[in-house]
């Protein structure tokens, strides 16, 4: 029925950035820090939105993602080298998380 690396590329991105949020809401740190970290996350989560949900209406079904879409998400992707998250598998999953939609958006729409 899907196309199995394209339904993993599908929700590689979101299970990766809901993971990276449930780490850094549960870190023991004061509540700026952590909202600076779910904060960066959560403009992943938005920019992951903001590329597949049109492509799953069925009355509009097109993956075309603005140049200004595919740059906010490569930059939260570097975000997990200067923003200090909690723990190492928090910042290796929002750069897995970027990376993957980022790729996802640069070969699905062009």
């Amino acid at each position: 029925m899907y196309d199995l690396p394209l339904f993993a590329f599908f929700l590689l991105p979101l299970a990766a950035f809901i993971i990276a949020a449930v780490i850094e809401v549960r870190a023991k740190r004061n509540a700026a820090v952590k909202l600076r970290c779910v904060g960066v996350i959560s403009v992943g989560f938005l920019s992951y939105l903001l590329f597949w949900i049109p492509a799953l209406s069925p009355h509009h079904p097109s993956l075309h993602a603005p140049s200004w879409l595919i740059v906010v998400t490569a930059a939260v992707a570097c975000s997990s080298f200067v923003v200090p998250y909690s723990s190492f598998e928090a910042k290796m999953l929002v750069l897995l998380g970027g990376l993957l939609l980022a790729t996802d958006q640069l070969v699905l729409s062009h």
